[in-house]
């Protein structure tokens, strides 16, 4: 009898019943590590991301314990349909369960994707210090539609770069949803699709939704949106600024690029224009709001 974990990933997705695999990771150290070992199936657990990702194929699942991971290498996942999660989420999302870490470790990004129907969800990520790396980045090598990033809690305080980077000058991402996610950005102002937190180019029909993001500095953009941005929806998200002249949402080009706007709350920021900005060819605005009053973009 064929094992279900035996058949190609694609056909083992295409029979109803058959789960993915799970492979778990667990510091060395980790109190429940006994535990897992005695309750996990042999060759299912490791002590690093790294190594779970090098054995795992399409479809597959990455389970995460509690912990601080400081990879040797950015978490680089080719495999479509991957799932990395957290075993434990926080009670404000990842705050205080498992960090993806570089800050003071590798210079390399925290996690890259380049494959289709990834979901990522439940880490805390903290970036390397400076412009070059992100906590995620999406089709940088290749084109990406589908990919799900929930529940996170990107931290980067005292990062003067970005945090996420969706899509490239050569690749696309499509259908990307960043959703109910927690940011924290520092640093200095600069250029801006260098040092924007989140940086969407050629980004196709993107959902960004129930995130709350706190922003210190004066006149980076938070959510910069550039190339050939199209049917985009930015919904009921929080932005925070500490200091007044800093932009919310920015889109650099006049060229390309419908976007519906809907249900956001800003604070701290100068001014209407702070908020929602830029050469926009096609926006349509529902309710937003600017300390607590209706603003119109």
């Amino acid at each position: 009898m064929i094992k279900a974990h035996n058949l190609h990933p694609t056909l083992r997705e295409e029979i109803r019943g058959i789960p993915r695999r799970k492979f778990h990771v667990c510091k060395d150290d980790a109190e429940n590590a006994d535990y897992l070992y005695n309750s996990i199936d042999s060759g299912m657990l490791f002590h690093t991301v790294l190594d779970a990702l090098a054995v795992a194929q399409d479809y597959d699942e990455i389970i995460v314990w509690p912990g601080q991971y400081k990879e040797t290498a950015a978490i680089a996942i080719d495999q479509p349909h991957l799932k990395l999660t957290t075993a434990l989420i926080g009670p404000n999302k990842a705050f205080t369960q498992t960090e993806i870490r570089q800050y003071g470790n590798v210079e390399a990004h925290c996690i890259t994707i380049e494959a289709h129907g990834v979901e990522v969800s439940g880490f805390r990520i903290t970036p390397y210090g400076g412009t070059t790396y992100r906590a995620i980045t999406v089709a940088q090598a290749a084109n990406c539609y589908g990919c799900y990033l929930h529940d996170n809690y990107f931290y980067a305080a005292e990062q003067t770069g970005g945090i996420l980077t969706c899509g490239s000058a050569s690749f696309n991402a499509d259908s990307i949803a960043v959703m109910n996610n927690e940011f924290w950005k520092g640093g200095n102002a600069g250029d801006q699709a260098t040092r924007a937190a989140i940086l969407m180019t050629k980004a196709y029909k993107h959902l960004f939704a129930g995130n709350t993001i706190t922003q210190i500095g004066n006149t980076q953009q938070f959510l910069y949106l550039t190339d050939e941005i199209s049917n985009s929806k930015i919904l009921d998200n929080r932005f925070w600024a500490v200091e007044a002249g800093a932009v919310a949402i920015y889109n650099g080009t006049s060229t390309l690029g419908d976007y519906f706007i809907d249900g956001n709350s800003f604070g701290g920021y100068a001014d209407t224009a702070h908020c929602i900005s830029g050469g926009y060819s096609t926006l349509s605005c529902g309710v937003n709001w600017r300390e607590g009053n209706v603003i119109i973009a």
